[in-house]
């Protein structure tokens, strides 16, 4: 009878880590699918940004006779997304470093914690940029737009406004509560490889 409570015992403390590995396989690729999501949309912004430069500014901006103010302008475009440009290969990189099926628990959750601070940052310098980037379309596209000068204004104006607010609500939706979620997964996966 002991001998059968022993192998019983044992099937079931096999039976528990199989469970266990199982759990920690699923978490562990649920939080991947979420970081190879986040590197996706980091990818399709890369890829994006020469794109619209070269498809779609340049060819519009210098449809008339290059003026100063339309040259000046697309420098400072030209700045901000090559700024973009770099931005977005460094977050790439560094979300494509984790793996929290292959590293520790707490190596994930400190390369989680490092991507986290510098999309953080990179998000504080693009609210900054707005600004910026309707400055430059000012300037690309003040003779091109056939309004009065205070309806220019005025669009501009409600431009960098929208830039703004979209900035925060996709930060929100697509950074923020995503890392929100891994970090919450982190600790479930911690619990149970402790």
């Amino acid at each position: 009878m002991k001998n059968m409570w022993e192998n019983y015992d044992q099937k079931l403390d096999r039976v528990e880590v199989s469970n266990q590995k199982i759990l920690e396989y699923l978490i562990s690729r649920k939080s991947n699918r979420k970081i190879q999501l986040i590197s996706l949309q980091s990818l399709v912004g890369i890829i994006a940004t020469p794109l619209i430069l070269g498809f779609v500014l340049f060819p519009i901006a210098l449809k008339d006779p290059l003026r100063t103010s339309t040259a000046i302008g697309l420098l400072i475009l030209v700045i901000l997304f090559l700024a973009s440009f770099i931005t977005g290969i460094l977050f790439f990189t560094k979300s494509r470093s984790i793996k929290p099926e292959l590293d520790s628990v707490i190596k994930t959750k400190e390369k989680l914690l490092k991507l986290q601070t510098f999309g953080i940052n990179v998000h504080k310098i693009r609210n900054f940029a707005f600004p910026l980037i309707a400055t430059s379309f000012i300037l690309i596209f003040w003779n091109q737009l056939n309004y009065t000068v205070e309806t220019k204004i005025l669009i501009f104006g409600l431009v960098v406004i929208a830039q703004f607010f979209w900035g925060k609500y996709k930060f929100k939706m697509y950074f923020s509560d995503r890392m929100k979620l891994l970090h919450k997964e982190m600790e479930e996966l911690s619990q149970y490889k402790d």
